[in-house]
Order: C-alpha cells, then structure tokens, then sequence
C-alpha cells in the first residue's frame, strides 16, 4: 500500500492512508523518504507527535468517532462556517475535515499566516460561528483588545492551558471561549467545557465526551477514538500505546471527577527547587497576568541548577531593560523565596512549535541547556 504524503483530500470511506507531516520542517526531505518504511495499514492516518520522535496510527473509523461527539458536544449544524486556521497536519486541523465529513457544514481553510487582525477581518467577512485557536493566539487578539464578530458562536481553545485570566480577558471582549483538552492519540479532543458555560463569566469545567471511559491513578482513557499503535522514528518498529485492557496513559498531569477532566499541567512542568514542589502552571499564569501591558513575549523557564536542581529564569525576545526589571521585581515580590525568577534571557526570537506554543525544551535548546532529561 502506497502512503498519500500530505494530501488533504481525505476520503474517509475509503481504505487509503495518509501520512501527514510539516512541509516546512527542517528534516522534510528525510521525513519524506521515511513514508517507504512505515507499516501498512489500510484506513489510517500517520500524524506526528509534537517532538517527532513518534507516530501515532490513527484509524479513520476512530477519528470520525471522535468527530460525532466533537459535532454533538457543539450542537454543530449543517449551516455552521467553520474556518481551519490550524495546519492540517496536525490533528487539531485535520479532524475538523472529519467533522465536516459527519455534520456535512461549511470550511475555509484560512489563506493568511497568523495575524489577530486579519484573522478578525476573515471571521466577520465570512460570517464564521465556529474556529479552533491555541492560548497563545487568543492571547494576542486580548492582548490588541480585538473584539469577536457577532456571526462567531464558539471559539475552542485548546493545545495548551489557559490562565483564568486571559479566559476573563477574552470573555470581556466577547470571545465566546470553550476550552478543550485532547491529543493526537485520541484523535483530537476528549473533554471540553459546555456551550451552556458561555451564559456565565466564570472560569469553565471540562467535561468528558460521551466516548471516553477513564479512570485515576494513573489518569488513562479508553475508547474508540485512540490510535491503533506508535511507530517510533528512531527505532523503526511499531510499538504498543494501549495497556492489556485498551486503556492509554494519559502523558499529562490530568484528574477526572465526576466526567470532568481537570487539567493539573505538564509532565515538564512538575518540578522541584531545593527540594520544594513548585506549582509551575501557577507561576505561568502570574507572569502572563503581570505582563499584559508589555508588547515582548515573556515567558517562565525552569533550567537545571547544581544546587538547587532547577532555578527559574524569565526568557523573553527583546530587552527593555527597565520594564523587564520592573516585571521580574513585581513577580518576585508575589512568590515564595525559593520560586523566584533568578535570571533574564533575551533572544531575538523565541523558538517555538508549528502551533506557536512555548515549550520548555525548546527553550532550553535555544539557551543552550542540557535537555536530556526534559520532556517535550
């Protein structure tokens, strides 16, 4: 069987495969050539995970099942507009294909690169109700105080956690804000918070989709939309994702309750200074609080310290010295002692993923750290 590399006409009745990667990426050409080696599976997607260093098998069958319950969960109908500004080779784009194949709605996919005020121009003008956002864009339309258009009926963010904050911000200016958590192998989202939430200002729960069983310690979910198997890059052979009764560890600090998914943060971001657990995901979110007035990206970065086994510095991709000062001063004055920002890193440009989020190892590459213990 021949892969389709990065065709996105996916007829999803059919037994045909695709594989999906980014075309920009420095290693393209080899990821390319890597399609001669993968496994064949009739009916599938081949989609990366964010480092690469793995690929999730993806039957159509179970990404159209995760489409239903997206499509039910939204109330979405035959006349909603729903723009793709997401790439579709990743899960986040590529599964709004599969519900507009299930619901039978409207897409556009977006024609420019990422700018808040186009992008509000797009919406209004061709009366889009329904769009997929990361944090980090929905930051930059509060942040140039964009307000929505009135045909938008559910802004879903998701990729990435949001602060209370920027959820109050973007509510005030009339996002209708519901935010998602999900993964490539589960084929895009498994819980999200309700349309009814949008009647109220307050911070929203994420409830579970009707597909998914779970269960705690450690956080895992089954059902019908997890991927088949991983193909890992370096190694060249397929490996097993489910345990001996279906169910897929969840790689985040995750908890359900009651079928709500409480997102508690990242594997990288559990961290310990002098042997003190830090709330990092907190400390995020005071940062990105302070800093809403600056026009530079500032961002938290945990990197490895001798004697106090991680120290938090602030990165940020331009240097004006007082009001860094100023900000690193007002967050140091919040915290404890020991979570403290202890140094200031100026770049040029903050690398980041092809979704624009921050990512620590990342960062700590840029910086020149050792990262072969972090995760990405």
């Amino acid at each position: 069987m021949k892969l389709l590399i990065n065709n996105n006409r996916v007829d999803w009745e059919s037994s045909k495969s695709h594989y999906f990667f980014n075309p920009r990426h420095p290693e393209s050409h080899n990821l390319k050539k890597l399609a001669k080696q993968l496994p064949c599976f009739k009916s599938h997607i081949y989609l990366f995970t964010s480092n690469y260093g793995k690929i999730c098998l993806l039957s159509k069958q179970a990404f159209l099942e995760s489409a239903q319950a997206v499509n039910k969960h939204l109330q979405v109908k035959e006349k909603d507009v729903w723009l793709i500004g997401l790439p579709l080779f990743h899960v986040a784009g590529l599964s709004i294909l599969a519900r507009q194949f299930c619901a039978g709605f409207s897409v556009i996919k977006s024609s420019n690169s990422w700018n808040p005020k186009s992008f509000k121009k797009e919406l209004s003008e061709k009366k889009v109700s329904l769009c997929s956002l990361v944090p980090s864009q929905l930051y930059d339309l509060t942040a140039q105080k964009i307000r929505s258009p009135k045909s938008l009926r559910a802004l879903i963010i998701g990729g990435d956690s949001l602060s209370p904050f920027l959820y109050r911000q973007a509510r005030e200016l009339g996002w209708p804000v519901l935010i998602s958590y999900g993964l490539t192998e589960t084929s895009s989202q498994i819980a999200c918070s309700p349309l009814s939430s949008l009647n109220k200002q307050s911070y929203p729960k994420m409830g579970l989709l009707n597909h998914a069983l779970v269960k705690n310690k450690p956080a895992r979910v089954k059902s019908a939309c997890l991927l088949t198997a991983y193909f890992d890059v370096e190694k060249k052979q397929l490996i097993p994702a489910l345990d001996s009764k279906g169910f897929f560890k969840l790689p985040d600090r995750t908890l359900f309750k009651n079928r709500q998914l409480v997102f508690l943060g990242r594997r990288e971001e559990e961290i310990k200074i002098l042997g003190e657990r830090v709330d990092f995901k907190k400390l995020s979110f005071l940062l990105e609080k302070l800093a809403q007035n600056l026009k530079k990206e500032v961002y938290l970065l945990a990197v490895p310290d001798r004697r106090r086994g991680k120290k938090l510095v602030l990165i940020t991709n331009g240097f004006d010295f007082l009001k860094i000062f100023l900000l690193v001063k007002k967050f140091n004055q919040k915290v404890l002692p020991f979570e403290k920002i202890q140094a200031i890193y100026s770049v040029s440009r903050i690398k980041k993923s092809h979704l624009t989020k921050f990512r620590q190892k990342k960062a700590l590459q840029q910086l020149a750290f050792d990262t072969e213990d972090e995760k990405s």
